[in-house]
């Protein structure tokens, strides 16, 4: 984010050198509005925020910013996004407050969806059983025979087991991560573009998902939005009634469907969870290939979160 640092989030210093142009012209823009993650106010990029919030201030802008979460704005996905809205002149501004979730995850899920969405086992083989990765799971799972690929919680009778499941597809790298306490590690076939693998096993209505924390593992229910690549190195990994951040792949995370199966979610899902109707996806759909429709929705700006910031400008 530095000045003169050659990086994407350096761009910002080009808003400035366009602004300045405009301000020779006295054409400064009277509204300026600014997203970005969280971490663009933490204490890595602070003394460069502090700048450009400087620099704002010398061409006469009064700015004000906050982090607001797409969460508290009517739409089931935990996104939270540094927003700042700089006004020319003495003016103050007020960020929206925050509105009941009325939506759950499931509400914005298509009823029918295509095989292809479902996360499969088939190209996944099992080695022999090693030990145990992490001593952490040993109070937490167990293996039945010494093959199965499943995550199974030792205080819990009969679990319905799943397959190993995995989702990122951008590097070939083999993996022998282990999740049961028999130490079964799950590898890979050769030319297989898999990175990571992540272990789920369901228990009734529920699944087992592995997570950071001293528990091991979080359970999830339908409607809910899961981490399916390495959660056993993430904290929540599971978000009841709603999806984590969407990005610009789907490939990390999964969504528990009512007969308890993980599955990808679909585009139109993806823009459904950043506030567009369908209507807008259709438009776009005719034109853009299926991974760029996810590549905008992850890169866009939740409508809801921006419909609010606006609206708070005209009141």
């Amino acid at each position: 984010m530095s000045k003169g640092s050659n990086t994407r989030s350096g761009l910002l210093w080009e808003v400035e050198r366009i602004l300045l142009e405009c301000k020779e012209n006295n054409k400064l823009p009277q509204v300026l509005l600014m997203e970005n993650v969280p971490d663009v106010i933490g204490n890595k990029n602070y003394k460069d925020f502090t700048e450009w919030y400087v620099a704002l201030e010398k061409m006469g802008y009064q700015s004000y910013y906050k982090v607001l979460n797409s969460k508290d704005y009517g739409i089931p996905q935990n996104r939270a996004r540094c927003f700042m809205v700089s006004i020319l002149g003495e003016y103050k501004y007020t960020f929206p407050k925050k509105q009941k979730l009325k939506l759950r995850l499931k509400d914005l899920l298509e009823s029918t969806v295509d095989e292809q969405y479902y996360v499969s086992d088939e190209k996944i083989k099992f080695m022999k059983t090693t030990e145990f990765e992490c001593s952490k799971y040993k109070n937490v799972v167990q293996n039945e025979n010494g093959t199965c690929s499943t995550l199974c919680a030792r205080d819990f009778k009969d679990p319905k087991c799943v397959e190993i499941v995995q989702t990122d597809y951008s590097k070939f790298e083999q993996k022998n991560r282990i999740y049961d306490s028999n130490g079964i590690a799950p590898t890979l076939t050769a030319r297989q573009s898999f990175n990571e693998l992540t272990k789920i096993a369901t228990f009734g209505e529920r699944l087992i998902v592995p997570k950071k924390t001293k528990k091991g593992y979080r359970l999830a229910s339908e409607g809910d939005g899961i981490y399916i690549n390495r959660s056993h190195q993430k904290r929540g990994v599971v978000q009841k009634d709603m999806i984590p951040t969407l990005k610009t792949s789907s490939e990390d995370i999964g969504i528990v469907d009512k007969n308890v199966r993980v599955r990808r979610l679909t585009p139109k899902e993806c823009w459904r969870l950043m506030g567009f109707t369908d209507e807008d996806y259709e438009k776009a759909a005719k034109v853009v290939s299926k991974s760029q429709l996810y590549k905008q929705a992850g890169n866009s700006i939740v409508k809801n979160v921006l419909m609010a910031i606006f609206r708070q400008l005209i009141d």
